[in-house]
């Protein structure tokens, strides 16, 4: 951030990217939640200090997304039902929809900055299934 802000006078977007445990507590994740949390919070104050350069800064907050990092969990039914029911949208993210919204992020059509952009299809209005949760 710092070099960008030293070389950019006329906007620009930084992205982040958080997590869903931040609001929404999964067990054994405490470092992980807590590690996004203050990142979260840098990309704030990041967002207030380069706003006067028009610089954006916002973290996108991906739900459960089938990736090469997640592939055994969507192998396991038990968890992906599990994680099914706590999305009210009716389906996993995918990798397509966090970089559609980084791309909107990065457009100048994004008059957003400070915010953490939900993308788990409403998930974190409910939950992350526990263990006792995949039966």
């Amino acid at each position: 951030m710092k070099h960008m802000a030293a070389a950019t006078t006329g906007g620009g977007s930084i992205i982040t990217t958080s997590s869903l445990t931040v609001l929404a507590q999964a067990p054994n994740y405490a470092a992980h939640a807590g590690a996004k949390g203050g990142a979260d919070s840098v990309a704030r104050i990041a967002a207030n200090e380069l706003g006067e350069r028009g610089i954006r800064v916002n973290s996108i907050v991906p739900g459960f997304t089938k990736s090469a990092m997640t592939e055994a969990y969507f192998e396991m039914e038990a968890v992906t039902k599990a994680f099914a029911k706590e999305i009210p949208l009716g389906r996993f993210v995918t990798v397509e929809d966090i970089a559609e919204t980084a791309l909107w992020l990065a457009s100048d059509e994004a008059f957003v900055t400070g915010q953490r952009i939900d993308v788990t299809g409403g998930q974190s209005l409910r939950r992350v299934p526990l263990p006792v949760d995949f039966g």
